[in-house]
């Protein structure tokens, strides 16, 4: 029994003795933004764009961030790691233009300047899978047929009127094709 308590004395000393000065996490904050994001690219996609880029060579950083505003006025935020070279924007509900400001963020939270880039989603995937999208007559229901090549994450809704006259979900799995 002796032994053993004297062994957990010295694991706990030689845990103590091998403690370093060096802090592992979240650096001070040195108030030094990082540099910018350059030799960016974009790629449209359904619905979404892939941003391509080259990141600084500041020794914190970070993450990079890309933030837009969508029609009705509404910031979004994606994060990418420092271990890539890319990040993805989704949620474009529609083909037109948008303003996305991308920036390296540091250890300390300081952004850099941004780069703004001009981008264009193609189709969202909701509006093709709307333009695939086949209802037939089926025995007791409708049986309901669609495409979801992006395999995006797309809810398709089927309303039937109850007795009172209130519109309410009916369950109806449908069919891919």
């Amino acid at each position: 029994i002796m032994y053993k308590k004297h062994l957990i004395i010295c694991f706990l000393l030689l845990n103590l003795l091998s403690c370093k000065e060096d802090r592992i996490g979240i650096a001070d904050n040195d108030g030094i933004a990082p540099g910018q994001i350059a030799n960016t690219s974009v790629e449209s996609l359904p619905g979404k764009v892939k941003i391509t880029y080259s990141l600084p060579p500041d020794e914190d950083l970070m993450y990079v961030v890309a933030e837009y505003v969508n029609k009705s006025g509404k910031k979004f935020e994606f994060k990418a790691s420092l271990y890539t070279n890319y990040v993805i924007v989704e949620g474009f509900g529609d083909v037109n233009e948008y303003d996305v400001n991308l920036y390296a963020v540091d250890r300390g939270q300081n952004k850099s300047a941004p780069i703004t880039l001009k981008v264009h989603s193609l189709k969202p995937p909701v509006d093709l899978v709307y333009e695939s999208l086949e209802i037939t007559a089926g025995f007791g229901g409708i049986i309901t047929k669609y495409k979801n090549d992006e395999k995006a994450n797309v809810v398709i809704n089927v309303l039937t009127q109850e007795s009172l006259g209130k519109w309410v979900p009916a369950n109806s799995p449908g069919i891919l094709y």
